[in-house]
């Protein structure tokens, strides 16, 4: 309990400071101060005006091809960029470490954000909008918005007002083995395959291997977006759909969590969910037949020469609900920012085609129609990669309330009670329902 207080008293001291942020002019440090693990890598400009920009930390290839894309608009306008590689096990920590920097008055032009994070930082003030860009920028932000879907768009407009454009689509689905597949001799399954299919691909795919090694069927969902992608093809949700209440007394979610406790620990299908596992490359091993992640494995299959990896849809684990999850990333303005209109720019230039396809060829899903239509078939990997093409029209967003840091811890720990602690389910789910109740409160 005293740990609960603490953690409270510390939430209202950080939302505190982040309110007299957003009424208050912030004369930030020159200097930053990182975490450890964070870096800084300076893209040099010509002009006076140099961005600091929050990214999560990747690895250096990445980099590499990031800074090669951000290039063109350092050449074209001067502008110089501080690309600040902050370290985030997972997306609520990469948020909060974010929103902490901003409270202790650090200047920060831009930050790349996750979806589950864009109500929260526009709730606390943290980000705000480039309607005036926009404004001045009529035909550079058309020719973006255009080649978009519009309710893919609509989802960084909060109470009317603009601030930012999704750069590109998270979804996820079923990653499956082929060579696995055809050493059990199933055929590829179809779009509207059940549980009752699943598990007979996930049982033929699991065996002991003649020098004693084991392979599985399947690797569940390693994080908060893959198992909100399974709960909504469950017919559940965390939340009611005004993020109001805890929906974890929805029989659907208790459906899904039996489910996923009875593959590792009934069947025998799954392994143990346990730090340091890595599915994707698991699935590239032939240690596992089936994962579940968007296209972001892609990148992986690419560098392995990987060619055996088919995607499909999730199974439907309850008859007829088959959605597809929409997660993304966007650049944001912060309030801390010294050069508004110049961070504006910048923001929106890492939603153009310009920044966008040189960067996104392999990992991503360019939200660009047009750029998505180039890109996916050229690089041709995994097989049946037109899912990744279908028009949105079952996607349902993740649930991102403004309390995501909290909602995405509690699901984690639910998940890891019962998955891998074996704790009793509807036992497990009352008391999260309680406190996910609390988290809300005040969304009411």
């Amino acid at each position: 309990m005293l740990k609960k207080i603490i953690l409270l008293t510390l939430i209202v001291v950080l939302i505190f400071a982040l309110g007299a942020c957003a009424e208050e002019d912030v004369s930030p440090p020159d200097d930053l101060a990182l975490a450890e693990g964070d870096e800084v890598e300076r893209l040099e400009g010509d002009g006076d005006v140099t961005l600091r920009v929050i990214w999560r930390a990747e690895g250096h290839d990445a980099r590499q091809a990031l800074h090669q894309s951000i290039q063109p608009f350092i050449d074209r306008t001067g502008i110089g960029i501080d690309m600040v590689y902050v370290v985030g096990d997972d997306w609520p920590e990469y948020l909060t470490k974010i929103a902490t920097m901003v409270a202790a008055g650090e200047r920060i032009d831009n930050a790349r954000l996750p979806i589950e994070g864009w109500r929260m930082f526009v709730d606390l003030g943290i980000v705000v909008p480039i309607d005036d860009w926009i404004t001045d920028n009529p035909v550079a932000f058309n020719e973006i918005a255009n080649d978009m879907y519009p309710q893919i768009m609509a989802l960084t407009n909060f109470n009317g007002r603009q601030f930012g454009i999704p750069q590109q689509m998270g979804t996820v689905v079923t990653h499956i083995n082929t060579y696995l597949l055809e050493e059990a001799g199933l055929p590829l399954p179809p779009p509207d395959w059940d549980r009752y299919t699943f598990l007979e691909y996930a049982g033929a795919m699991t065996r002991t291997r003649d020098d004693g090694t084991q392979q599985f069927g399947v690797f569940l969902p390693d994080g908060y977006f893959m198992l909100s992608a399974w709960v909504y093809n469950f017919g559940g949700s965390w939340t009611t759909q005004d993020y109001r209440y805890s929906n974890l007394l929805d029989p659907a979610v208790a459906d899904m969590f039996q489910f996923m406790q009875d593959l590792v620990h009934v069947h025998g299908y799954a392994p143990v969910p346990e730090a340091g596992l890595d599915g994707i490359h698991m699935l590239v091993d032939g240690t596992i037949g089936m994962g579940f992640w968007g296209r972001w494995p892609s990148y992986t299959y690419g560098v392995r020469n990987f060619h055996g990896a088919y995607v499909q849809y999730l199974p439907q684990f309850q008859r007829g609900t088959n959605h597809s999850v929409f997660g993304g990333m966007s650049m944001f303005t912060l309030r801390t920012s010294q050069n508004p209109q110049e961070a504006a720019s910048f923001a929106v230039y890492t939603a153009s085609a310009e920044f966008v396809e040189p960067f996104m060829g392999l990992g991503s899903i360019p939200l660009l129609n047009s750029v998505a239509e180039r890109l996916i078939p050229a690089l041709g990997i995994p097989q049946n990669y037109e899912l990744y093409l279908a028009k949105p029209r079952n996607a349902v967003p993740v649930e991102s309330p403004a309390q995501f840091s909290e909602l995405g811890s509690l699901v984690w720990r639910v998940f890891t009670d019962i998955v891998v602690n074996q704790h009793d389910v509807e036992s497990t789910l009352q008391e999260a329902h309680v406190e996910l109740n609390l988290i809300l409160l005040d969304n009411r």
